[in-house]
């Protein structure tokens, strides 16, 4: 079960924000998935985890989206966090923010800043953006979350934990 997107989801439901969570385990259908989820629940933001082995079928599946739905993307986890702002400067086509390190939190602040009419993302820690003219920036980083327990627990009843079974 990728704990990262449970506990964003988790969040995202505790701060009265709806979501969804589709899990990729190598199912041919996988795209056809999102892109019928991404049409009927119509989010005002997609939002992608990734790690090196999957970042290309990440970059793969955004564009997908990005080609048919005007969305905002973001994307966070363990490559994107370390390859930094570099991500938005090679993937123009895919994504339109990075968030670094840990993700709970600054996903909260993202959320709630592309809901407001006048956009600030420049106080989300974290955060890599593009400007108005295009220059992407890097926020400060965001320090790690020293109280764990305020965590919700994460959002395990969003997905079919049968899936994740640990015999094969």
């Amino acid at each position: 079960f990728p704990l990262g997107l449970g506990y964003i989801a988790a969040i995202l439901r505790r701060a009265g924000y709806s979501c969804k969570m589709l899990v990729d385990l190598g199912r041919k259908d996988f795209l056809q998935t999102v892109m019928n989820t991404v049409r009927d629940f119509s989010p005002s933001l997609v939002g992608f985890t990734s790690m090196t082995t999957n970042y290309p079928n990440a970059v793969h599946i955004a564009r997908e989206i990005k080609k048919t739905y005007n969305i905002p993307i973001v994307i966070g986890g363990a490559h994107v966090s370390a390859c930094g702002a570099k991500i938005l400067t090679q993937e123009k086509e895919s994504f339109d923010y990075v968030i670094l390190g840990e993700g709970e939190d600054a996903m909260v602040e993202l959320v709630s800043a592309i809901s407001l009419e006048h956009k600030n993302f420049s106080s989300i820690n974290g955060l890599v953006w593009r400007s108005r003219d295009g220059q992407v920036v890097e926020n400060p980083k965001r320090s790690l979350k020293e109280d764990l327990d305020s965590f919700p627990f994460p959002a395990r009843d969003m997905v079919d934990m049968d899936l994740f079974s640990i015999h094969s």
